[in-house]
């Protein structure tokens, strides 16, 4: 409040000097054309442009044209006292005069344009000092979002590592448990107790299962450390298609599922990595049945030609629950999983890997689905799978089919 009440008194202040100033200037005028007049004549006149170019700097270009009116009255005073007729000089002068309200608006309007040109100048170097202000914000949030990068970079090499070294050290001794539950289940077998066989049987199954988790960790840590290979290989497609429904029938069968195959026009041989795309048609399948009861679950396979390239799009529909739209961004996210009953003993693992396992072999995998009306799972891989150190070897006419193009 103070700093406002000093500002409105500073302006007329400062106003009130510069008229003092310009006034005094004036007086000044006067008494030199009064002394010099004698000697000089009418010439001493033209010093008038002093306090003329004195009003307009001080007083701006109305007060410079103010001025030079002011001065033309003042002359006919001036030259009253020093001639017989002051108004009849002036009037023999008039370009003078003239000339003298001009100056004044020039020299006035010349003031405020260089006023003008210090106020801009002013107002970009503030605006440089913000903008430099600002880049060094930027900078430091860059360095920040480096260092934070950095951070989790680490934090995830870290993750991997831990993960990588757990799921090692959990399999060791499963394999043990595994390779004493089928001794013990053959010895029980032989001496007939049931009782010990179905107890048996149960470890097994949660052994496989968690043997299985395992797989699925240590397999997220070679993709996420670039150490994941292709073992590519020519193999029989429909062939393979069959065995991967017999595989999952049981699965699709408790749910009271069926399961259907569509295999037309497709290469009878591809060549490609056969144990991923198995792993990805099994997630996908094995998901189908966890969350479809009395339906159906269809795995269609097709053949494809674009961009000068041979795909084969296999396509997993079922008759399910679907999934929510607020679900899809996240899908294929590690560890993600639906707020699902059926969801219950999973890893969150088999979507992400099986999205990992299409880029690393060149193709895609996508979804469409809508909550309550089924799900479509798209995997869309090259018939030709390049390897990563070499070119595919020379398909042996004798036991395999040429490649449709």
């Amino acid at each position: 409040m103070h700093s406002r009440q000093v500002s409105r008194v500073a302006v007329p202040w400062s106003r009130t000097i510069r008229i003092s100033i310009t006034l005094g200037v004036f007086a000044g005028y006067s008494v030199l054309l009064l002394l010099t007049y004698g000697r000089m004549g009418v010439i001493a006149a033209s010093l008038s442009v002093i306090p003329l170019v004195c009003a307009g700097f001080l007083l701006g270009w109305r007060g410079g044209l103010l001025a030079g009116v002011v001065s033309i009255g003042l002359h006919v005073l001036l030259f009253d006292v020093l001639t017989p007729s002051g108004i009849t000089v002036v009037l023999d002068q008039w370009p003078g005069s003239v000339m003298g309200v001009v100056v004044g608006g020039a020299a006035g309007w010349l003031s405020e344009f260089i006023a003008r040109v210090k106020r801009q100048a002013q107002e970009l170097a503030r605006e440089r000092a913000a903008l430099q202000a600002e880049i060094a914000e930027r900078m430091r949030i860059q360095e920040e979002l480096a260092e934070a990068r950095r951070s989790a970079e680490t934090a995830s090499s870290a993750k991997t590592m831990f993960l990588a070294n757990m799921s090692h050290e959990f399999r060791t001794p499963l394999t043990s448990i595994l390779g004493f539950s089928d001794l013990i289940h053959m010895q029980a077998t032989q001496a007939g107790n049931q009782e010990l066989m179905a107890d048996i049987n149960r470890i097994r199954k949660a052994s496989h299962h968690l043997l299985h988790l395992i797989n699925d960790v240590l397999d997220l840590g070679r993709i996420e450390a670039g150490r994941m290979e292709l073992h590519a290989e020519y193999f029989d497609l429909a062939l393979f298609v069959d065995e991967v429904a017999d595989l999952v029938k049981p699965l699709v069968q408790k749910q009271h599922n069926t399961i259907h195959t569509q295999a037309a026009n497709v290469p009878p041989v591809v060549y490609a990595d056969r144990g991923k795309i198995q792993q990805i048609l099994l997630n996908l399948l094995s998901n189908a049945a966890k969350f479809t009861s009395d339906g159906t679950i269809t795995l269609a396979v097709a053949h494809e030609r674009a961009a000068e390239q041979d795909w084969i799009c296999f396509d997993v529909t079922d008759t399910g629950i679907g999934i929510a739209d607020e679900h899809l961004e996240k899908l294929f996210q590690p560890f993600s999983q639906l707020s699902n009953a059926a969801t219950r003993g999973s890893s969150g693992l088999g979507l992400a890997l099986s999205q990992s396992f299409s880029k690393l072999m060149g193709g895609s995998i996508s979804v469409q689905s809508r909550s309550g009306s089924g799900s479509t799972f798209a995997v869309r891989l090259p018939v030709l799978v390049e390897r990563q150190t070499d070119e595919p070897p020379a398909l042996d006419a004798g036991n395999a089919k040429e490649i449709m193009a």
